[in-house]
Order: structure tokens, then C-alpha cells, then sequence
């Protein structure tokens, strides 16, 4: 397993780009402002960023033992972690669920199964964005500060529009594989490849089948692991513009401005959302901050939230992925 070539070549654009937006937009007078960073804050900011990542290989712990799995705290963490750089460092993070499933494919789990467990991630994440995020879109609503309406409203649609999809998908999922295969036997290069497209259905929906049994003190504490595992990432934030701009802006419209980001930055074609997601904070978050606080505080922000995913994961994506390749080679022989 390994990126391609032109992967490698987006990632050291992305990069470029993150530090060259809140370069831009603040200059190097915004550098002054890392005074007001006292190392109280700097390990504020890194247990936040840690129970985040604890509470993420928390979920996959839970998650694989309703399948009948067992995986330690450290391997899920390890697990996790590579997952998550593979997401980070590539387009529309789709690094993310192929590192899943190749890793977990490790545990005897099939590939259709693996992928049926990263779905159980993705509608937890998406519980999670369709719970709170409306929640905090009313009360951003209602206080009517600069912006606020603009982010409620676009916030609102993509959640509930994404659930919608995302609902249609699972209660229509029989249709739309017969629709697929139909297309796939009109290409002979593509038809042999139907068998396998019907395997990991199947599999797949055993594993959503088994997931969906969970009892409600499993499905909870699935729940308050995701919460713990998002929270602390919007929380992150708060704290680096409370450290920094020593200012107070709205939680609610920094919580909702980062859910915008996230989703949004899935749509654009550089790993992390690169130059996209870094010019709509600037312009979101300047009737509050000056040039150099939002240089700043995004340049911390992606320390936190991207580039020590890469920094920490890619020793950890390599070495992971590194044994998975060598089971599979030793199998084959």
C-alpha cells in the first residue's frame, strides 16, 4: 500500500498553501502575538488534540467488539492514527476508509466487513453532526451576530441534505447495486469484477446487520465517544483564539464555522482542504479578529488539527501498513 506519486505532489501544495494563506493575511508582524502563547496553553492544546485521539480508538475498540473482534487500546490508537493520516493526506480524505479496511483486514475481518464498520463511523459522525449542529445553528441564529445567519443556514442544508443521501442509500441500496451491476456487464473489462461487488455487499451489510444489534448502553457509549472525539477538535479553537486574540468571539459561531469547514473541505481537491478552507476562515473570522490574530490562530489551528496528523502519522501509517503488506505477501506464498 502506498500514495501515488501525484497524491505526494497535492499534499506539498496543501502544505504550501496553509502556510502561505495565513502568511499572506498577517504577515510576520502576526509572530509577536506568540507571546501571549505560554506553555500553560501549549499543553492546554495538546490534551485537548490527545483525548481526541483517545476517544477515537475508544469507538473502534467498541465497534470491533460488537463484531467479535478484540484490539488493544495502543494498536487501535496506532489503527486510528493511520487512519487518520491517510485521510489528511489525501483529496476528499479518501485515504481515510482504505486504510481502515486494509489494517482491519488484519483482524480476519473481509474487506466488505471492514468498510460495513467505517460506515458505523461515518453515521456516528454524522448523529453527531445532526444532533448538535442544528442545535447550535438555532442558537447562532439568535444572536444575530456578523455572519451568523449565513453559517446557520448553509450548515443546516448540508446536514440535513448529506442525511438525506446518506438514508436513501442504505434504504435503497438494493436497487442501486442492481443499477451498478447492470452498467458494470456492458464493460467486459468491468463485468468479472461483479461477483466481487456483490461479496462485499453482502458483507457489508452483515456487518451493518451486526452493528445494528448493539445493545443501547453500546450504542451510548458509541455516541459519547464520538462526542468525545469531535468535541475537543472544535474546542481546540476556542482556546488557540482565547490564547492568541485575547478576545471573546461566539462558541457557537466557531463551533459551527469549524463544521462548515470540515464538511466543505471534503469537497476540494487538495488534502485538507487546502487554500479553501484557510480563506473562508479569514473572511469569516475577520469581523471579529484583526489580520495578524487570524494569521496566527490559523496557522496554530492547523498545527493542531493537520499537520501534527501528518507529522505524527506518517511514521505510524508506514510502519502499519508496512506489516498489513507483508502478512498479505506471506499469505500469497
Amino acid at each position: 500500500m502506498h500514495f501515488k506519486r501525484s497524491h505526494l505532489l497535492l499534499l506539498t501544495v496543501s502544505i504550501t498553501l496553509t502556510l502561505a494563506v495565513p502568511l499572506f493575511i498577517g504577515g510576520l508582524s502576526q509572530f509577536r502575538l506568540l507571546n501571549r502563547l505560554s506553555w500553560m496553553w501549549v499543553t492546554a492544546l495538546t490534551l485537548i488534540i490527545l483525548v481526541s485521539w483517545a476517544s477515537n480508538a475508544l469507538r473502534l475498540r467498541l465497534l470491533l467488539k460488537a463484531m467479535g473482534q478484540q484490539i488493544g487500546f495502543g494498536e487501535g490508537t496506532l489503527v486510528t492514527i493511520a487512519a487518520e493520516f491517510a485521510g489528511n493526506a489525501t483529496p476528499g480524505a479518501v485515504g481515510l476508509p482504505v486504510t481502515y479496511a486494509f489494517l482491519l483486514r488484519k483482524l480476519r475481518l473481509s474487506f466488505g466487513g471492514a468498510m460495513g464498520m467505517v460506515s458505523m463511523i461515518v453515521l456516528a459522525d454524522v448523529l453527531y453532526y445532526a444532533t448538535l449542529m442544528p442545535l447550535a445553528a438555532i442558537a447562532l441564529f439568535f444572536e444575530r451576530t456578523p455572519n451568523s445567519s449565513r453559517i446557520a443556514a448553509v450548515t443546516a442544508v448540508v446536514v440535513i441534505g448529506g442525511s438525506l443521501v446518506l438514508w436513501a442509500l442504505v434504504r435503497y441500496h438494493r436497487p442501486v447495486c442492481r443499477s451498478i451491476g447492470r452498467q458494470m456487464g456492458r464493460a467486459q473489462w468491468l463485468a468479472s469484477r461483479r461477483y466481487r461487488l456483490a461479496r462485499m455487499t453482502v458483507d457489508y451489510l452483515q456487518a451493518l446487520r451486526i452493528l445494528r444489534s448493539m445493545s443501547w448502553l453500546q450504542k451510548t457509549g458509541l455516541y459519547l465517544l464520538t462526542l468525545g472525539y469531535w468535541v475537543p477538535r472544535y474546542t481546540l479553537l476556542v482556546v488557540v483564539i482565547v490564547a492568541v486574540g485575547k478576545t471573546a468571539v461566539p462558541f457557537t459561531y466557531i463551533f459551527m464555522l469549524q463544521g462548515l469547514l470540515n464538511l466543505g473541505g471534503q469537497l476540494i481537491v487538495l488534502p485538507g482542504g487546502a487554500g479553501g478552507v484557510d480563506v473562508a476562515y479569514s473572511v469569516f473570522m475577520s469581523p471579529y479578529l484583526s489580520p495578524q490574530t487570524i494569521g496566527l490562530s490559523l496557522i496554530l489551528w492547523r498545527i493542531y488539527t493537520y499537520y501534527l496528523y501528518l507529522a505524527a502519522g506518517a511514521p505510524i501509517f508506514l510502519l502499519k501498513t508496512g506489516e498489513a503488506a507483508r502478512d498479505l505477501l506471506s499469505k500469497r506464498r
